[in-house]
């Protein structure tokens, strides 16, 4: 119950400091679900199964451009992840985020070593990759048709960098916490053109949660993502309830921006494949976006047994 205490009044006070916030990489409302994203620690920390997960999400419905059509944020999420023997753990993500005429894509593998401290997990791991970007000229309308930086332009250009990660995650039976940076290798990515630069800030985020049981078949956990590029910060945090290990829902708020409904299911009774759903609505700044936003989820899990030795048979009169 202390660190259940501990965790909450983390929460309340980050929601009561002043902030201001800037969207560059993608956000995710059903980020206690899917941790592998933002920290490459948590690569293998399920040490009994292959899980993949497929996320999409559909940001600010409706919303309508003054000239043409489109222009709403979406972005598809694909992560996998498997533990590998000796205490190692491999993950992948790939990410696909369009934003208008400029798409960003991510290829990353994730690596991590598990140490068995206390009957706890600490994981710490490192991730590498590329970061892409795709950027669609005929999709910008000039101001003033004149502007000289545009003037030829057609087409797409692609520009890509490698990029680098690092994380810690600790784990104990109900407590959850995740430490990250990532883009730590210093890239900007400008289509050789400098009014088009675009510098992609290194991110810290901090993930934590802590499962505690109401009564036998219910469960509670309160959860929170701090991410920062160390001048702006964005911070959101919630409830989740679980039923039987089986179903969830939970609220979350984004702080100056949206609240938000999750709800998920284990499609099967082997729990192999269940799915997810968040729903947005902005209370923030909400001239110059659309009310919801829509997010999906679709998990696969596969138990697999890392030890290559057959299990020990007994019978009355010999041990094998």
């Amino acid at each position: 119950m202390k660190k259940t205490y501990c965790l909450y009044l983390l929460l309340l006070l980050c929601l009561h400091v002043p902030e201001s916030r800037a969207q560059q990489s993608p956000q995710f409302t059903q980020y206690v679900l899917n941790p592998l994203f933002y920290n490459p620690a948590v690569a293998g920390m399920s040490t009994d199964a292959f899980q993949a997960t497929l996320l999409h999400r559909s940001q600010w419905v409706g919303y309508e451009n003054s000239f043409d059509d489109g222009g709403t944020p979406t972005t598809q999420l694909l992560t996998a992840s498997m533990p590998l023997p000796s205490g190692l753990g491999a993950g992948l993500h790939l990410t696909n985020d369009r934003l208008g005429p400029v798409q960003n894509m991510e290829v990353q593998l994730s690596f991590a070593k598990r140490l068995n401290i206390s009957g706890s997990t600490l994981s710490v791991g490192l991730r590498a990759g590329a970061y892409m970007q795709k950027i669609n000229y005929n999709l910008y309308r000039p101001k003033d048709g004149n502007d000289p930086v545009l003037i030829g332009l057609q087409g797409q250009e692609t520009q890509w960098s490698p990029d680098v990660s690092l994380g810690v995650a600790w784990q104990s039976e109900r407590l959850f916490l995740a430490l990250s940076a990532t883009h730590l290798v210093p890239f900007s990515l400008n289509f050789g053109i400098d009014a088009l630069k675009n510098t992609l800030s290194r991110n810290v985020y901090l993930l934590a949660s802590y499962k505690y049981p109401l009564t036998y078949r219910w469960e509670w956990e309160p959860m929170l993502l701090v991410r920062t590029d160390l001048n702006t910060y964005s911070i959101e945090g919630g409830m989740m309830v679980y039923f039987d290990e089986r179903y969830w829902g939970g609220l979350s708020y984004r702080q100056g921006d949206a609240a938000a409904l999750l709800l998920g299911t284990y499609l099967t009774n082997d729990r192999q494949w269940s799915v997810g759903y968040a729903f947005d609505y902005t209370v923030g700044n909400v001239q110059a976006k659309s009310a919801t936003s829509h997010e999906f989820m679709v998990r696969y899990t596969l138990p697999i047994r890392l030890s290559t030795r057959p299990p020990k048979q007994y019978t009355p009169r010999f041990y094998f």
